[in-house]
């Protein structure tokens, strides 16, 4: 497996401005907003470059580095048939050689890529988001990585962008996470506060 970051075939200059005026129009409005800024976190435009770069480091540790094997079969899912995904199975030791984004052959809202691993296995696999965000509220070291900052601004955009029945799953996430010890109830509070 890769543990040397001159073998991560990113382009790290390039990634990290990827999305960073969007996101940094994200963190104005959030760290406006005031009970966000009752919580005197280090969130503000001129860090946003900061708060970002620890999500994408992550993704690029999922991808190409030691959370490979714990967390691509977790995030990343293969097409048994249609509307119907499983685990990748991966073996031991195995590293992805490439990792493209691909065109979907049918409709789907899942973004798509196309993988070759190091024993010469190609797949095409989708990026299952609802594990994704599963991961933020309920893997204590997914979301201890990723920081308490970017988790407040996600739960502030994916509750103005979400449903109501988003809204009741967070509730249930923030009872689950109360009960198995996840997140402390202060910073639970906090961030089911953001989200109104």
């Amino acid at each position: 497996m890769r543990t040397s970051q001159s073998e991560i075939p990113v382009d790290k200059a390039a990634f990290s401005r990827l999305g960073a005026q969007e996101f940094k129009q994200c963190v104005q409005f959030v760290s406006l907003l005031p009970h966000v800024k009752a919580l005197n976190l280090a969130l503000c435009d001129e860090l946003s470059s900061s708060i970002y770069w620890r999500l994408k480091d992550k993704l690029i540790d999922i991808v190409w580095g030691q959370s490979f094997m714990l967390l691509f079969p977790r995030f990343f899912k293969v097409q048994e048939k249609p509307g119907n995904y499983k685990e990748i199975q991966l073996k031991e030791n195995l590293f992805i050689k490439r990792f493209e984004k691909a065109e979907a052959t049918e409709f789907t809202l899942s973004d798509v890529y196309n993988i070759e691993l190091d024993n010469g296995k190609e797949e095409t696999v989708f990026l299952h988001e609802q594990e994704l965000i599963t991961a933020l509220y309920t893997d204590t070291d997914f979301y201890t990585s990723i920081g308490q900052e970017f988790c407040i601004i996600f739960d502030v955009i994916y509750a103005k962008t979400g449903t109501e029945a988003v809204v009741e799953s967070f509730y249930g996430v923030v009872r689950s996470q109360e009960m198995d010890g996840g997140q402390s109830i202060k910073v639970l509070g906090d961030r089911a506060i953001c989200l109104f």
